[in-house]
């Protein structure tokens, strides 16, 4: 009978560990997205000078392409420093 209680103990330790790797990456994303949103602004800082200054437009630089999503997986390289806070997070949420 000790085997069930192991393997319920596995599942819920899993099934925390993809709520922690879920708020991290969403985390990620969010960052990601704001980099993006930076880069845009600088982009069109530099489109309207150079078009003020006579350039054509169709010369000028392209457009920056949002870096994709991250997605769930291996997460070997996280450590236990990261894997704590991401832990509390969830607990201080609850």
């Amino acid at each position: 009978m000790g085997g069930g209680a192991r393997q319920k103990e596995m599942r819920q330790d899993k099934w925390a560990r993809g709520k922690v790797d879920k708020v991290r990456l969403e985390l990620e994303w969010n960052a990601i997205k704001a980099a993006h949103v930076m880069r845009l602004l600088q982009w069109e800082k530099e489109c309207t000078k150079l078009i003020s200054v006579g350039f054509l437009k169709k010369y000028g630089p392209k457009r920056p392409t949002q870096p994709p999503k991250p997605q769930p997986g291996p997460q070997a390289s996280m450590s236990v420093v990261k894997d704590e806070a991401a832990s509390e997070l969830l607990s201080s949420s609850d």
